[in-house]
């Protein structure tokens, strides 16, 4: 299967959520090569704007240096 995430879903991972569940299985099925899981620079840049504002610039740094690495 292909999934496409939005900023709340990657959002709702991170910050360890409710429904968080979903979205981490899905990363894991990408990982083992099962699902393929797509976001949009778009997404990726409001998560990043999103961790600024609630960990800091050095958190958000570490946090988007980190997802490039996951290319």
């Amino acid at each position: 299967m292909v999934y496409v995430l939005d900023a709340c879903a990657l959002i709702a991972l991170l910050n360890g959520e409710r429904e968080s569940d979903t979205v981490a299985d899905l990363v894991t099925k990408a990982f083992a090569g099962t699902d393929r899981v797509f976001i949009s620079s778009v997404q990726v840049l409001e998560v990043y704007y999103d961790r600024i504002y609630v960990m800091g610039l050095e958190y958000a740094d570490t946090f988007l240096k980190t997802f490039l690495l996951l290319r």
